[in-house]
């Protein structure tokens, strides 16, 4: 497991590692998760990416669903439902 501490450093990750699964926060500066997740997709369009959100709104679930995400997640969420999406998104990894 790899973490970055700015959308830099997942870009970063994204071109330099293998990355099967990205979890990201919508809310995030300066480059917000939906644009985040549209650049991750564009460098690496197998990687999967589950978003996450205090703010579910119609117009971020359209963001994610537009750009590629394979799930979304309202804040708080279910960490037993989180776990089961993430197994499923590794697994058609293997």
């Amino acid at each position: 497991m790899k973490t970055a501490n700015s959308a830099y450093q997942a870009l970063d990750l994204v071109d330099h590692t293998d990355i099967g699964v990205a979890i990201l926060d919508i809310k995030m500066y300066p480059i917000d998760g939906i644009a985040l997740l549209a650049e991750i997709k564009k460098r690496s369009p197998s990687t999967q990416v589950i978003m996450m959100t205090g703010f579910l709104t119609t117009e971020t679930v359209n963001g994610c669903k537009k750009y590629g995400a394979a799930n979304y997640f309202a804040k708080p969420f279910d960490i037993k439902k989180l776990k089961t999406v993430l197994q499923g998104l590794l697994a058609d990894k293997h």
